[in-house]
């Protein structure tokens, strides 16, 4: 969706009276599934959504579609030498997303609650970001103001709820975490080549924002769905290979998404939640309308509203 796209999209939403001419929909929606899977050529996963409706029934307010991520660490070292550590004379070692290796450190609980802290602030970086503009023929969603005097269809907000449990089995995603060693020939060599992570392997510098500013919303955004830039936006050399230099774009063309070298949240990104919102209601995907702005609910009378829906039948 292009930004011209989304400026129709605002204007459109400008005639509230259209509501009173929408047919009426029979399919209820589903509050809550678990049913969309991630399948690429790096993940096969699960998320949690939940679709809610105000119970204040307060006509400015819009509905929200959640994506419930919970996350399960893995504190990797020589004591716990889990995924990719192993162990050589008692000190651990651990293997890179690009197959280099690196000695790492153990953990104290203070560092593993400061990783766990930073990790969390990572919500924000996908959470409360643009709208789904509901469309107008569907009021799945529909109800009545508080007062009565209303019929009000909410758009859908956008969130992003992230969470860490102490189970795997009931995580959405598992991901192992490192700490570096930083004694002096390991810092040596990091200058040859950096340590590279990805989504299910970080090390304990990725939550740090003066560190690296976009590596955990990136990581992130590969842990629900989102691939680099460029394969996003269709590239056949990055489709066959995500991982090339190139696909996290170049400037002008998509470096400065967060699924590219930046930190930029685009209408691109919003494609998890449009493809959980045709699972949870049964639309098409095609007909929810994403903008990175938070338009209000459309209105229009109740009375105006029940009289249009008798003349549709």
């Amino acid at each position: 969706m292009s930004p011209d796209d989304e400026t129709q999209v605002l204007r459109d939403l400008q005639d509230n009276t259209s509501l009173g001419s929408a047919p009426p929909t029979t399919k209820p929606f589903k509050p809550k599934i678990r049913d969309s899977i991630i399948e690429t050529k790096f993940f096969r996963w699960v998320l949690d959504s939940e679709l809610e409706v105000p119970a204040s029934r307060q006509h400015t307010q819009n509905a929200w579609l959640t994506i419930d991520h919970k996350v399960h660490l893995q504190f990797a070292d020589a004591n716990k030498p889990y995924g990719r550590v192993r162990v050589m004379n008692q000190v651990g070692h651990v293997k890179d997303a690009d197959g280099w290796e690196f000695r790492v450190r153990n953990w104290d609980a203070p560092s593993m609650e400061a990783f766990q802290r930073g990790f969390l602030a990572g919500e924000k970086v996908w959470n409360h970001r643009f709208t789904l503009v509901t469309p107008r023929t569907y009021d799945g969603l529909d109800f009545t103001s508080l007062s009565g005097g209303l019929r009000v269809r909410p758009n859908v907000l956008g969130l992003f709820r992230l969470s860490l449990v102490p189970d795997p089995k009931v995580a959405n995603f598992v991901i192992t975490v490192v700490r570096l060693d930083p004694t002096f020939w390991e810092k040596v060599r990091s200058i040859f080549h950096s340590f590279r992570t990805n989504s299910m392997l970080y090390q304990s510098m990725d939550v740090v924002a003066q560190s690296k500013p976009n590596t955990l919303g990136h990581e992130l955004g590969h842990s629900i769905g989102q691939e680099h830039i460029l394969a996003m936006m269709g590239d056949p050399e990055c489709k066959a290979s995500p991982n090339r230099s190139r696909c996290y774009g170049t400037p002008g063309s998509g470096a400065e998404n967060i699924m590219g070298g930046g930190d930029r949240f685009e209408l691109i990104n919003t494609e998890p939640w449009v493809r959980l919102i045709e699972k949870h209601t049964g639309v098409a995907k095609e007909n929810w309308k994403p903008t990175l702005s938070f338009p209000p609910p459309r209105t229009v009378a109740f009375d105006t509203w029940r009289a249009a829906q008798r003349m549709s039948f």
